[in-house]
């Protein structure tokens, strides 16, 4: 799985949050004492942090996730002895911290775990290193990162039945491989045709100028097919005996408008073309920045 956000499947990060319901429903049942004294016992700070972290404000929880995120890009760039390197510092900072943290007072405790830069902390010391049995789970350190997060933020709508559906729902998903493989092609298709439908409104104005031999080519396709439409136009509409008289200023602003451009656009190009239809299209889109 690669470490960060980055590349997460929709499936994945519905499923977490079954896990996220079971794990928030545990670190409610048995509170602050239960993980003070385990953390004694096991000298693993972590473990207060994450039942601060269980009531976490939304403020928190937003730049929680902005701050691991920020290392997970970190690690995936620093993968190398500089990053090691980040690690055994916080190895050595997180021993003393789990030495004083069942000195504390519950009040500073709480003030101490919660803070951002202990977040760091959290991240480098665990993560990495961590490997957890859930029940038939075997939940590696990456994705820990995901249902530890997904927890804090559901901790807030935890009075809400509609994220237990949608875990259930996730739970079934990625459980079985079939049901799975169909969910991803089929949201893959629908993404698809959503992405399509948006390309679809875009404008000849819209053209990204990469490639000038085939752009000089859609460009001419295009003035092709508006010469002959308005060729048809005027057929279809226009009498005979009307047929050779020009069009007037507000005709060509419209004839152009009609090609996908602002009224800005068309008056500004027409003015610039002399008034010439063709010539302001093709002003236009080979100024496609303007």
């Amino acid at each position: 799985m690669k470490a960060g956000f980055e590349g997460a499947p929709v499936s994945f990060l519905l499923f977490v949050t079954t896990l996220s319901i079971s794990f928030l429903s545990y670190f409610n049942f048995f509170g602050k004492d239960f993980f003070i004294s385990t953390t004694s016992s096991r000298y693993r700070p972590w473990t207060v942090l994450t039942t601060q972290l269980c009531q976490a404000s939304i403020s928190q929880t937003v730049y929680s996730l902005l701050l691991i995120y920020f290392f997970r890009v970190l690690e995936r760039r620093w993968s190398s002895q500089v990053f090691f390197n980040y690690h055994l510092v916080v190895f050595i900072t997180t021993t003393l911290f789990s030495f004083l943290v069942v000195r504390l007072s519950g009040s500073f405790l709480s003030l101490v775990s919660s803070h951002t830069v202990f977040l760091i902390y959290f991240y480098l010391e665990v993560l990495p290193i961590m490997k957890i049995n859930f029940t038939v789970f075997k939940v590696s350190d990456n994705v820990f990162v995901y249902f530890s997060y997904v927890m804090i933020v559901l901790n807030n709508f935890k009075s809400s039945p509609f994220y237990i559906v949608i875990g259930l729902i996730a739970f079934f998903i990625t459980s079985f491989k079939p049901i799975n493989t169909l969910f991803v092609s089929f949201s893959s298709s629908k993404l698809q045709k959503l992405f399509q439908c948006v390309n679809s409104f875009q404008t000849p104005f819209t053209f990204v100028q990469t490639d000038k031999t085939q752009r000089r080519q859609l460009e001419g396709d295009f003035l092709d097919e508006m010469r002959l439409a308005q060729q048809n136009g005027r057929q279809q509409t226009t009498p005979p005996q009307q047929q050779n008289i020009q069009p007037n200023r507000e005709q060509l602003i419209q004839q152009v408008m009609d090609c996908g451009f602002s009224r800005e656009q068309a008056t500004f190009a027409l003015n610039n073309t002399n008034n010439d239809i063709e010539a302001a299209l093709a002003f236009l889109l080979d100024n496609a920045n303007y």
